[in-house]
């Protein structure tokens, strides 16, 4: 019989999914507005472009600073509820981490570390898949600025910072990707390698834990739930070899 699985985090998430798919669309808006642009010369088109980028960032802001905000607090929450089996929050999760440890600093560390494996395994398909859909928009974008009238500077800075927004998401998927490897590797080494000594690395399971959730609530990126589908057998295969290794 399969496990009870609970995840009431999972609704705040997808908020956040919701958004996502209204900042995709208004990209798209954006991108079509402006090829339009660059070959019509009409002020409908210019307003069309001028209001889409207003509410692309409107949107951004509010899905970065509020509701992925409250998503990754809530998690950071259920998380230590699960690792010291108390209740600090009205959402709870059941079976959402696959650790058999009794609650203490250890099962925080393993909980942090099933984590950065599914995030890391997550950023590097990520990071493949949108490499080549960023050199296509960078491309297009560049099509698309050499072929905007000389008179036309405004619209053309809007656009360049548009583009150099995208590129920067995707610089910050990567360092984001970087920085989990390390602290997945951190775990490696002080749960498997060289096996945890709860007296003398307390300190060091706390200093990983803090890195993960730092560098997430910095980048705030939005793992893929497509992804996560298509890489979980797999993944979770993999866990159960660590997570049987570890004493």
């Amino acid at each position: 019989m399969d496990k009870k699985y609970r995840n009431d985090v999972d609704a705040l998430y997808r908020n956040v999914l919701r958004n996502e798919k209204v900042l995709s669309f208004l990209f798209v808006a954006v991108f079509l507005l402006s090829i339009a642009n660059s070959y019509c010369d009409s002020i409908v088109i210019v307003y069309l472009l001028l209001a889409s980028n207003i509410i692309y960032i409107a949107v951004s802001f509010y899905t970065d600073l509020i509701l992925k905000s409250d998503a990754e607090k809530e998690r950071r929450k259920t998380m230590i509820a699960d690792a010291f089996q108390v209740d600090i929050t009205s959402n709870k999760t059941e079976n959402y981490y696959n650790n058999r440890f009794s609650p203490s600093v250890k099962k925080l560390g393993v909980d942090s570390f099933e984590s950065t494996l599914y995030t890391k395994a997550n950023l590097h398909s990520m990071i493949r898949y949108n490499g080549l859909k960023i050199l296509f928009i960078l491309i297009m974008w560049l099509i698309i600025f050499f072929n905007i009238e000389e008179g036309n500077m405004f619209i053309t800075l809007v656009q360049g910072l548009f583009s150099a927004e995208v590129l920067l998401n995707y610089i910050k998927m990567i360092y984001y990707y970087i920085h989990v490897s390390k602290i997945y590797d951190d775990f490696y080494k002080l749960f498997v390698t060289k096996k945890y000594n709860e007296t003398k690395d307390l300190a060091l399971v706390i200093e990983y834990v803090m890195d993960y959730e730092t560098i997430k609530s910095y980048c705030h990126i939005m793992l893929s739930s497509s992804f996560f589908e298509k890489n979980k057998d797999s993944l979770s295969l993999k866990w159960n070899e660590i997570h049987n290794s570890i004493k």
